[in-house]
């Protein structure tokens, strides 16, 4: 258990959150006062291997403003069959019931058509004694009603001032990995679509009391883990995210711009804005621009398909490749209406595109144009790119949590912000895309 103090914002404008999920590590300056987790190896398997998640991530903040936050192993009892599910871990009680019409993936409001008990405080036991809401993203039963596989996301606020809110997952499989795509902010926070939002079960810094905000995301090839860098260097790993090292509390000469792993993800790179390249695990250093003239800022780095190269890019449009990477042009000299911000390579390693803030693509090697943003006029800026694991299309992501899918990119949803209201909001303003 890890217990800071930290100023909580009212119910309405709070984003949802989640805890670090066991097997997490961390390194990196944190808040003044912060218990920083010990880096420990990585705990899920990989898929061949791989078995259901059975993990709470919670927190519980006190109404004197005591933070404490849990990854614990989680049970499930379903006495009265689909209307009905009471979690069990880390020595809670969460008791979710909706008489209505059962608990069936989808978003629920104790104000509306949903009840939630906390066991464990008198002032959150009892029907009506709290307000909030909590998300199913995935939930089946056997034929006696009990439940096989549950995953549920939840805030709530107890009449005695007291908060909840996390992620309790029940047998949760990660049954589309690699498909749809996630959305993440500067908090640590992301929100899957078209893939039952399995990385958020495994854990976020979300909450932690950051030095600095993550500034990239880069999943595990088999997608059951993940690893995030914060700005000052410091890495979180996820799942079977192998944490290998981190600049955190090092000295930077510029501050840390991105992250990219290697394809078997034994390793990652950071990447800063004055070019250079920091290889950790099996990642191999290749060069880098640091202490070399640059017109504009490095504002992303993306590693070849054999990770024994990689291409960083400017915000004037200027690429360097190291390594394999092979060079294929660039914008740099040119003229642009945005900056760009982020870079992308094909599957074959022999072309990229990248985009600009306004959502205009430029293609390079065998990489295709399939369509871009720049004549929709996209406020606010596009941040992030994701190409498809065909090469045939991609996806553009907005500062607003739009989503731009061309070629033979799916969409598959955007942030909503219909819960707003609830207290339920997803994640804040998305600053990349990640398959």
């Amino acid at each position: 258990m890890i217990e800071v103090r930290r100023r909580i914002r009212p119910l309405l404008a709070t984003t949802l959150l989640v805890a670090l999920a066991s097997g997490a590590g961390l390194v990196g300056p944190t808040a003044a006062g912060a218990v920083r987790p010990a880096a420990r190896p990585a705990t899920l398997p990989r898929p061949e291997t791989a078995v259901p998640l059975n993990v709470a991530n919670f927190v519980i903040i006190a109404p004197n403003g005591t933070f404490n936050t849990y990854s614990e192993p989680v049970t499930v009892t379903s006495p009265n069959g689909v209307n009905d599910a009471t979690f069990l871990a880390g020595g809670y009680s969460f008791h979710f019931s909706d008489a209505a019409r059962g608990l069936h993936p989808g978003t629920y409001s104790t104000l509306v058509d949903a009840n939630f008990q906390f066991a464990n405080d008198p002032n959150c036991s009892a029907v009506g004694q709290q307000v909030g809401t909590f998300r199913i993203d995935q939930a089946a039963y056997d034929a006696s009603g009990t439940n096989t596989t549950f995953g549920v996301q939840f805030y709530f606020v107890c009449f005695d001032g007291l908060i909840l809110y996390g992620t309790l997952a029940y047998q949760l499989l990660n049954t589309t990995p690699n498909q749809g795509y996630y959305l993440y902010d500067n908090s640590g926070d992301s929100e899957g679509f078209g893939n039952d939002n399995y990385l958020r079960y495994l854990g976020s810094p979300s909450f932690l009391p950051l030095a600095e905000p993550i500034v990239g995301m880069a999943p595990t090839a088999d997608g059951n883990g993940y690893w995030m860098a914060a700005r000052d260097g410091g890495v979180f790993a996820y799942g079977d995210a192998a944490f290998a090292g981190s600049m955190g509390g090092k000295p930077l000469n510029s501050p840390i711009v991105g992250t990219a792993a290697t394809a078997d993800g034994g390793g990652y790179w950071l990447v800063a804005a004055d070019g250079g390249v920091f290889a950790f695990g099996d990642a191999v250093y290749a060069g880098s621009m640091g202490g070399k003239p640059l017109v504009s800022p490095i504002v992303g780095i993306a590693a070849t398909p054999t990770g024994k190269g990689y291409w960083l890019v400017a915000a004037d449009g200027g690429v360097f490749a190291f390594g394999d990477a092979v060079y294929a042009g660039s914008m740099g000299g040119k003229p642009l209406n945005s900056a760009i911000v982020g870079l992308a390579a094909t599957p074959s390693g022999h072309g990229y595109w990248l985009v600009a803030a306004d959502g205009g693509i430029f293609t390079f090697g065998d990489a295709a144009f399939a369509g871009s943003a720049a004549n929709l006029h996209v406020v606010p800026p596009v941040t992030g790119m994701l190409a498809t694991a065909d090469g045939g299309g991609y996806l553009l992501t907005a500062a607003d949590g739009g989503v731009f899918a061309y070629g033979d990119a799916v969409f598959a949803g955007t942030p909503s912000t219909a819960q707003v209201g609830l207290g339920f909001n997803p994640i804040g303003p998305p600053i990349g895309i990640v398959r």
